[in-house]
């Protein structure tokens, strides 16, 4: 897990890098005039140049590559609620007594589950809305044609590597999510697979027990699934291809 988690936090930094470095020398996305081209400001003072250089461009930086961290935290937590789903599925499967046990084994593990989905609720629905406006906005302003294109590498490096960095934070934890929902099902697949009725006393009331249980990663009462997942991920790729 860690692993891949390096490399998703690598890849999110390289980019937040390359589109900062873009737009510095392009000011694409933000105005650093007066900062490294001070003479288009005549009355910009020591202080204000100071200021901007090492208190507003770091604070600009860090809150890109926040997203980047917040992004990857959560796909920590989510493969945690993976290898719990593992766990209690092994755990179930080869040590099957009696239903009272085993439904008790799947309702902690769905416990646990919307505990962390709780925790995290705010940051996914405000994190996943800003970013939903600002994939809507920039096709807006694409399609009425008000998008002033230069012929600048410096520009089309930071368009590209701009709308690649909300690609990844829009769709990525969306992802993540429908993993844990993949899991669920996957897991309930594998019940329906190994218990034989005739073997398994009571087999067939916990199956339709955890049928009815509504598992998976949900938001606000929405199951984030892989088709959802998609979708966020075609819909981000529009502003890629801005």
């Amino acid at each position: 897990d860690w692993f891949y988690t390096s490399i998703f936090l690598l890849v999110g930094t390289l980019d937040v890098v390359i589109m900062f470095v873009a737009d510095y020398h392009g000011n694409v996305f933000f105005n650093f005039c007066g900062i490294h081209d001070f003479t288009s400001v005549t009355n910009i003072s020591t202080t204000e140049y100071e200021f901007y250089k090492y208190i507003n461009v770091p604070l600009l930086f860090w809150a890109l590559e926040g997203g980047v961290v917040m992004c990857c935290v959560f796909f920590v937590l989510t493969r945690d609620i993976v290898r719990h789903i593992d766990f209690t599925q092994r755990l179930i499967i080869e040590n099957y007594h009696d239903i009272s046990t085993a439904k008790r084994r799947f309702l902690c593990l769905l416990n646990y589950t919307k505990e962390v989905a709780a925790s995290l609720q705010l940051w996914f629905v405000v994190h996943s809305t800003v970013f939903f406006f600002l994939i809507l906005f920039d096709m807006i302003d694409l399609l009425s044609g008000t998008t002033k294109i230069r012929h600048c590498h410096w520009y089309w490096v930071a368009q590209v590597s701009g709308s690649f960095l909300i690609a990844f934070k829009f769709a990525f934890p969306f992802f993540a999510a429908s993993r844990v929902s993949r899991r669920f099902d996957n897991m309930l697949k594998e019940f329906n697979e190994h218990f034989d009725v005739e073997q398994h006393r009571n087999s067939e009331s916990f199956l339709t027990f955890c049928k009815r249980e509504k598992s998976g990663y949900t938001i606000s009462g929405i199951r984030i699934t892989f088709n959802l997942a998609m979708f966020s991920f075609l819909f981000s790729f529009l502003g890629i291809l801005k």
